[in-house]
C-alpha cells in the first residue's frame, strides 16, 4: 500500500471531499480546454475552406470572359491579383476541355506542381495544402474550372 493511500485512508470525510472537490474540478477543467482547443482548429480549418473557396468562385467569376474567349494573358492578369493573398501559393485556369490557360505561382514557390487536369470540384487537405477545384459556368455552361493552393502557415501559427 502506498504512502498516499495510506494518508487518504486516515483523513476524515470533510477532508477527502475538500481534496477531491478540487481534483475533479482541474479534471474537468483540462477536459474542457481540450476541447476548446479542437473545436478552435476545426472552426479555423472551416474557416479556410471557405475563404480558399470564396477566393476560387471570385477567380471563376473574373476569368469567365478570358475562358470565353481562350484568352490567357487575360487569365494571367487575373491570376497575379493573387499576390494579395499571403496563404495562396499556386493556382490554375483550365479551359473547357480541361487544358491548362493560366498558371500563378507564388514567388519562392517556383517548384509548386499543379494538376495536369481539373478534378472533382471541392476542397482537399493534403499534408502542407489545401487545394480547392471549382468549375466555371457561364449561362449554365461549363466554359472552365480553377484550381487554388493554399499553404497551412496560418493553420500551424495557430496551434499551441
Amino acid at each position: 500500500m502506498s504512502l498516499l493511500s495510506r494518508v487518504f485512508r486516515r483523513m476524515s470525510i470533510r477532508r477527502k471531499l475538500t481534496a477531491v472537490v478540487p481534483m475533479t474540478m482541474a479534471v474537468a477543467l483540462v477536459f474542457v480546454s481540450v476541447l476548446l482547443l479542437i473545436y478552435d482548429q476545426e472552426s479555423f480549418k472551416e474557416r479556410i475552406v471557405k475563404d480558399l473557396r470564396v477566393a476560387a468562385e471570385g477567380l471563376g467569376i473574373n476569368a469567365t470572359a478570358a475562358l470565353e474567349f481562350g484568352d490567357s494573358s487575360n487569365a494571367q492578369m487575373i491570376l497575379s491579383a493573387l499576390r494579395a493573398q499571403e496563404n495562396v501559393v499556386a493556382a490554375r485556369v483550365y479551359d473547357g476541355e480541361g487544358e491548362p490557360l493560366a498558371d500563378y505561382r507564388r514567388d519562392g514557390a517556383a517548384g509548386e506542381r499543379l494538376p495536369e487536369k481539373p478534378g472533382v470540384p471541392g476542397s482537399t487537405f493534403g499534408d502542407d495544402r489545401l487545394s480547392h477545384f471549382a468549375d466555371v459556368f457561364k449561362d449554365g455552361a461549363k466554359v472552365g474550372s480553377v484550381y487554388i493552393a493554399s499553404n497551412m502557415d496560418e493553420l500551424r501559427r495557430r496551434r499551441p
